[in-house]
C-alpha cells in the first residue's frame, strides 16, 4: 500500500490546503479556534523536543513542519535555512540558542511544539519550555546513546512529571547502533522502555525503514521514488511467515507485552483472563496502543521509536506517536494555585500585632469555562511590537484588548493583541482558550514566571502558580560602554536582555564600581555580547571571563542575632530600628531566602509606641487596608536589606547561596524611615554571617569527552594533572575507534578548554559539560578567587 502523507494527512488538512495553497500553518491553526471551547483541549498536544547538542532536534522539527504542510521545503541546519533557528547567531553557529515555538496540524490534532537548545549554557530555555508543556520527545543520537546533556534535560522533564517519547536518530550512520542506544537509555535514564520499532536495513546495510511492532508492518522509504521522504510504503508482516521480519516482530511484541504487563494492571488482567493470549497473533494493535498510552500518561514507560531525520526516514510515525501516546491538556493533573500566606503583622511600638494567615490553594480544570489563569514563560523583544510575552493559558479564555491581573507583581496589564507563533512569524487572533500557547503584545511589566488571572475575578484573586526556576550563573565578565553616548543604550539593552533571559544577571562591583555581566558559560556570555552589539547596536567592551564563585554558611545550628539595633540622624531627626533574626544553611536551595516568623506573644519584650498602621485616621476597611500595606512594606524593606547583605559574602565578597534567614522580630517607631530598617536588617545579617563559618564555593561540572583512542592517554594526563579532574570511567564504542571519558572537574580549570582539546586531538575531539553543583574550595585554592 503506497500513499503520500503530505496529501492524505487528514480530510481536515485537505480542506485547509484547498483554502490555503501556500500552506501557511497559522491560518490553519486559527481555524481550530472555532472548535467548541471545552472540547478543543482534546485535540491539542503541547510538546517539546529536547536532547543533547547536535542530536538532531531542529532537523526533526523541520521535517515535522514539512510533512504537516507548514513549509514548502525542508530546512537544513548546515545550510542556515531552518524555520526554527531564525536568529542570526543561530544560523551563523549552526546551533539552537533560544527555544522557538510553532504549531501545526496532524491527523485532526493541533500540535504546539517548542524546539529547545541542547547546549548546557542555554538550560533556562529548556526549563521554561518544559514548565509549560504537557509532553516531550527526547531525541537520542544513535551513534552516541545517552550523553551528558541528555541526562540534564531528562532530569528537567522528570521534575515536571512529563510523559515522553524517545526517538533514536541518526541510524543511517555507519556507527549508528540501535541496541547500544537502548542499553544506554536503560542504564542512564533508569526508565522502563516500551520499544515499539526497530531499524530495518537492506542487504548492503543501508538504513531504509523501520519495523513497526505494534501494527505488524514494515515501513520503507525509497529515496529514488521520493527524495523528500513524503512517500513511503507499508508492507504487512504476516504472522505465519518464517522470515526474519516475522521473527523480529514476534520477539519485539513479546518483549513489549511483557513490559506492559508490569506497568499496566488493565493489560496484565487482560493477559491473565485470555485463554489463547499470544503477543504475536491474538494481541490486537488497538489493545497495545491503549496500554502504551496508559503507561506513557502515567510516566511509567517511554515509547521508543527510531529513524533518521536527516535522511527523511521515520519522522511521520513519530508524529503519529505524538497523537497516539502523549497527553492532551485535559489529561494532565488539575492546575493548583497557591494563595501565599502573608505572615504576621510586624510588631510596632505601641501597636497590636496581627495574627497568622493560613496558606490556601485553588484547583482549576483546564477548561474554557473556568476563570482565566495563564503563565508567562518567556519574554522576547520585537523591534516593531515591543516585548512579546509568550504565555500558556491553563484555564479560562484570554481575549485580545482585555485587562488582566498580574498576580505575581500585583499589577494590571493590558493584552492589546494576541499572536499565534510560528518561529518568527505571527498570526493575530481575537481569543485563545485553555490549553493553548500564545504571544501577548502590550505587557509592559510582565516577566518570566508571572501568573496572569482575570482582573476583578474573586475566585482567583491573590492566587498564583509556581514560577520558573532560573539557574545560578557560573561565569562573569565586566562590561562597559565604549562612549558616553552608548551608556544609556547599554543600560536599556541590558534591561531588555535580563528580562528576556533570567539566567543573565547584571550587578555592580562594590569595590570598583564596574558593571558585571554574569551567565551560564563562555558561549552564553559570548551570545549576549553579540546581541548587544548586533541586535541592540550598542558599542561596548567586555572584560575577561571569570568563574562565578559563591559563599555558603556551614554552621550546624542556626546563628541567632537578638535585638540588633541601629540609630541614625537624618536631617536633624533621629531614626531607629531593631530586628531579631536567625541564619542557617539550607542546602540545595540556591539563592538566599527570607521567611518571617514574627513573635506576637505579650512576653516577647518588644518596646511599645504608636502603631504606624493605626496612625492613619478612619476605621473599617480603610484601616485594614492600611495595616496590610504597612505589613507588606515593612517586610519588603527587611527582605531587601537581608538580600543586599547576602549579595556580598564575608570571605571573598562572593554572593551567598543555600542560605535561609528567618526574621523573628521587627521593632521600630512609626516615624522611622524604611531605609533605616533595611540598613538594620543588612547589618544584622552581616553580624550573623561573621559567626556562621562561611566557606567559599566553586562550580563543579560533569564532563564528557569523546575522541579517537590514540588521543585518550594525552587527554587523561591533561585532565588528572593540571585540571585536577576526577575521572569516573572510559567507555569504548565497539563500532568505532572512539572512546568517551566521563569525569568531574572544577569549572575554573576549563576556561578555553575547547582550543586545548582541539590541539590535543588534531581537531577531532569533542566535549560537553553540564553544571552539577557548587563545592567547597580548599584553603590553598581560595587565593585564586
Amino acid at each position: 500500500m503506497k500513499f503520500s502523507v503530505r496529501v492524505v494527512a487528514s480530510n481536515l488538512m485537505s480542506q485547509f490546503f484547498q483554502r490555503c495553497p501556500d500552506r501557511s500553518c497559522l491560518p490553519h491553526v486559527v481555524r481550530y479556534m472555532s472548535t467548541k471551547a471545552n472540547d478543543a483541549g482534546k485535540i491539542i498536544r503541547n510538546i517539546g523536543i529536547m536532547a543533547h547538542i547536535d542530536a538532531g532536534k531542529t532537523t526533526t522539527t523541520e521535517r515535522m513542519l514539512y510533512y504537516a504542510g507548514v513549509t514548502n521545503s525542508i530546512g537544513n541546519v548546515d545550510d542556515g535555512t531552518t524555520q526554527m533557528d531564525f536568529m542570526e547567531e543561530e544560523r551563523d553557529r549552526g546551533i539552537t540558542i533560544a527555544s522557538a515555538a510553532t504549531s501545526f496540524a496532524w491527523r485532526n490534532h493541533r500540535i504546539n511544539l517548542i524546539d529547545t537548545p541542547g547546549h548546557v549554557d542555554f538550560t533556562i530555555e529548556v526549563e521554561r519550555a518544559l514548565r509549560v508543556l504537557d509532553g516531550a520527545i527526547a531525541v537520542i543520537d544513535g551513534t552516541a546513546g545517552v550523553q551528558a546533556q541528555t541526562l540534564t534535560v531528562w532530569k528537567q522533564a522528570s521534575k515536571h512529571a512529563l510523559p515522553a517519547l524517545a526517538f533514536i536518530n541518526k541510524l543511517d550512520r555507519d556507527n549508528g547502533n540501535f541496541d547500544a542506544s537502548i542499553e544506554t537509555m536503560r542504564q542512564k535514564l533508569g526508565m522502563n522502555l516500551l520499544v515499539t520499532q526497530a531499524p530495518y536495513y537492506d542487504d548492503n546495510r543501508v538504513f531504509v525503514g523501520v519495523i513497526d511492532f505494534v501494527d505488524k508492518q514494515l515501513l520503507q522509504w525509497d529515496d529514488a521514488a521520493s527524495a523528500d521522504g513524503s512517500v513511503f510504503t507499508t508492507t504487512p508482516i504476516v504472522d505465519d511467515s518464517q522470515d526474519a521480519l516475522c521473527e523480529a516482530v514476534s520477539h519485539g511484541r513479546a518483549a513489549l507485552a511483557e513490559q506492559l504487563a508490569e506497568l499496566d494492571d488493565a493489560f496484565a488482567e487482560e493477559m491473565l483472563l485470555s485463554d489463547d493470549f499470544d503477543a504475536t497473533t491474538t494481541l490486537g494493535a488497538s489493545a497495545l496502543k491503549a496500554a502504551i498510552r496508559r503507561a506513557t500518561l502515567g510516566a511509567r514507560g517511554i515509547p521508543v521509536l527510531c529513524g533518521s531525520a536527516r535522511r527523511n526516514k521515520g519522522v511521520q510515525p513519530l508524529m503519529d506517536a505524538v497523537v497516539n501516546y502523549l497527553p492532551s491538556p485535559l489529561e494532565r493533573p488539575p492546575l493548583v494555585l497557591s494563595r501565599p500566606a502573608r505572615g504576621r503583622t510586624p510588631k510596632r511600638h505601641g501597636g497590636p500585632a496581627g495574627g497568622p494567615t493560613s496558606p490556601a490553594t485553588l484547583q482549576l480544570q483546564p477548561l474554557a469555562s473556568e476563570p482565566l489563569c495563564a503563565l508567562v514563560f518567556k519574554i522576547v523583544f520585537d523591534p516593531h511590537r515591543g516585548p512579546l510575552a509568550f504565555t500558556r493559558v491553563y484555564a479560562g479564555t484570554l481575549k485580545a484588548k482585555s485587562v488582566v491581573h498580574n498576580a505575581t507583581q500585583g499589577t494590571k496589564e493590558r493584552a492589546n493583541r494576541l499572536l499565534l507563533v510560528h518561529a518568527d512569524n505571527h498570526q493575530e487572533v481575537d481569543a485563545v482558550t485553555a490549553g493553548n500557547i500564545v504571544s501577548i503584545v502590550g505587557m509592559k511589566g510582565a516577566k518570566t514566571g508571572d501568573t496572569l488571572v482575570g482582573a476583578g475575578d474573586s475566585k482567583t484573586s491573590g492566587c498564583r502558580m509556581h514560577g520558573i526556576d532560573a539557574p545560578e550563573p557560573v561565569f562573569t565578565c565586566s562590561i562597559e560602554a565604549d562612549t558616553a553616548a552608548d551608556e544609556d543604550a547599554l543600560v536599556h539593552a541590558l534591561e531588555c536582555i535580563t528580562r528576556e533571559d533570567p539566567s543573565v544577571r547584571v550587578t555592580t562591583d562594590a569595590d570598583t564600581g564596574q558593571q558585571l555581566l554574569s551567565g551560564m558559560g563562555e558561549l552564553h556570555l559570548d551570545i549576549v555580547l553579540s546581541r548587544l552589539r548586533g541586535f541592540y547596536k550598542v558599542n561596548c567592551t567586555a572584560g575577561a571571563m571569570k568563574v562565578a564563585y559563591r559563599e555558603r554558611p556551614t554552621t550546624t545550628s542556626p546563628v541567632r542575632v537578638v535585638e540588633h539595633r541601629i540609630t541614625r540622624i537624618v536631617g536633624g531627626k533621629e531614626h531607629t530600628a531593631g530586628i531579631s533574626l536567625s541564619l542557617e544553611t539550607a542546602r540545595d536551595t540556591g539563592t538566599p531566602s527570607v521567611v518571617f516568623d514574627l513573635d506576637t506573644s505579650p512576653s516577647s519584650g518588644a518596646k511599645r509606641g504608636s502603631d504606624r498602621a493605626n496612625s492613619s485616621k478612619g476605621a473599617g476597611d480603610s484601616g485594614k487596608s492600611a495595616s496590610a500595606q504597612d505589613m507588606h512594606d515593612t517586610q519588603e524593606a527587611v527582605r531587601q536589606g537581608i538580600l543586599a547583605a547576602c549579595s556580598r559574602g564575608v570571605i571573598q565578597g562572593c554572593p551567598l547561596m543555600d542560605t535561609l534567614v528567618t526574621v523573628t522580630e521587627i521593632d521600630f517607631p512609626p516615624d522611622s524611615s524604611m531605609g533605616i530598617l533595611a540598613q538594620c536588617a543588612a547589618a544584622a545579617t552581616r553580624d550573623a554571617l561573621q559567626r556562621a563559618d562561611v566557606r567559599v564555593l566553586h562550580p563543579v561540572m560533569s564532563l564528557e569527552i569523546s575522541a579517537d583512542s590514540q588521543y585518550i592517554g594525552d587527554i587523561l594526563q591533561d585532565l588528572t594533572g593540571m585540571r585536577q579532574a576526577s575521572v569516573f570511567g572510559v567507555d569504548a564504542d565497539a563500532n568505532t575507534l572512539q572512546q568517551t571519558i566521563r569525569a568531574e572537574v572544577a569549572l575554573s580549570t576549563m576556561l578555553g578548554y575547547n582550543n586545548a582539546l582541539r590541539s590535543m586531538t588534531s581537531g577531532t575531539g569533542v566535549f560537553s559539560m553540564a553544571y552539577d553543583r557548587h563545592d567547597e574550595m580548599t584553603h590553598s585554592n581560595i587565593h585564586s578567587v
